[in-house]
């Protein structure tokens, strides 16, 4: 059910402070800054729905920032999506600062420390996106590019458009779709994200990611499960950067970890001659020994019995017949 935040319940002297409360109850561990010794306004509307967080928050001009101290304080690290419906703020996260007006997107990620003063009385709609949703979805570096998107061009006036829309639902119609619609704002939020320039990444980034995304790969080539998308969760990057990443380097993901995979049984096999080539075939991934023994040979021009058999007589070269 709904849940509302007012500081019209408390004295003017006490009403910061509630406020402070309040927003640091309903979102991460902020800290507002201000001095209000006649009073402040603020209202918190919260959907209270399981899935879709999502609430419109109002109030009158004041500075709030993340710290390194809050960001080690809270539970996860959600980024919060705030159409901004009147007013004005400054956001700076990441050495980025940029201004937002009415119709305009500001997001905050909340792994990293951030600050954002509120201009003048403001009303915005805010939805929360837990980063599992979000973050792979970035590009390399996992985060935005910039704060603030406009709500007038390109990918953000799509998503502002959404989010309007989402914020005149009914708390019914909302908890109807509430998975829906958290996922639609994952992508168009990274649909956006990925129309700005500033997310196209330097050569040395490319080079660092592939070097760090080879790695893993090598890491763990005899986990059966390995897999595109368990690759690209655990380095936060897209699938289809992964799949860039890799095809800039003449590879495929397939054909990388297959050679890899051959590679490994070929150095067992010469390693641990007592030990079954089937065996092998499995430990490094491969689950028929037909098609290893297929692939084996297609890649060293010999079956996995006749690499045993040229390191153990390399005078006497193998047959391929």
């Amino acid at each position: 059910m709904p849940f509302v935040w007012t500081t019209q319940e408390v004295a003017a002297p006490e009403q910061f402070s509630y406020w402070r409360d309040a927003i640091s109850d309903a979102f991460v561990p902020l800290e507002p800054e201000g001095r209000f010794a006649r009073g402040f306004c603020g209202r918190i509307d919260s959907l209270g729905l399981e899935t879709l967080r999502a609430s419109t928050i109002a109030a009158d001009s004041h500075h709030v920032r993340l710290s390194r101290a809050g960001v080690a304080r809270q539970r996860g690290n959600p980024f919060f999506v705030n159409l901004l419906r009147r007013g004005h703020v400054e956001v700076m996260q990441n050495g980025e600062s940029q201004h937002a007006g009415p119709g305009d997107i500001y997001i905050v990620d909340s792994s990293v420390p951030w600050s954002v003063a509120f201009l003048s009385q403001f009303e915005m709609f805010c939805i929360e996106i837990d980063e599992s949703m979000l973050r792979h979805r970035l590009g390399s570096r996992g985060r935005m590019a910039a704060p603030v998107l406009s709500g007038k061009s390109g990918g953000g006036r799509l998503l502002a458009r959404y989010m309007a829309l989402v914020g005149d639902l009914s708390e019914d119609d909302a908890s109807d779709s509430q998975p829906l619609i958290v996922e639609h704002c994952a992508a168009l939020l990274a649909r956006a994200n990925a129309g700005t320039q500033a997310t196209s990444p330097t050569l040395r980034d490319q080079q660092a990611m592939l070097r760090g995304l080879l790695a893993f790969i090598d890491a763990h080539l005899t986990d059966p499960a390995l897999s595109p998308e368990r690759v690209c969760q655990a380095l936060r990057i897209s699938r289809s950067y992964l799949f860039k990443l890799l095809l800039n380097a003449g590879h495929t993901f397939e054909g990388y970890v297959r050679r890899a995979r051959l590679n490994g049984c070929r150095a067992a096999l010469l390693r641990h001659p007592e030990m079954p080539v089937a065996q092998i075939a499995a430990n490094w991934g491969f689950a028929d020994t037909s098609s290893f023994n297929r692939s084996y040979r297609r890649e060293f021009g010999q079956t996995p019995s006749q690499s045993r058999l040229a390191a153990a007589c390399p005078d006497t070269p193998p047959s391929l017949s």
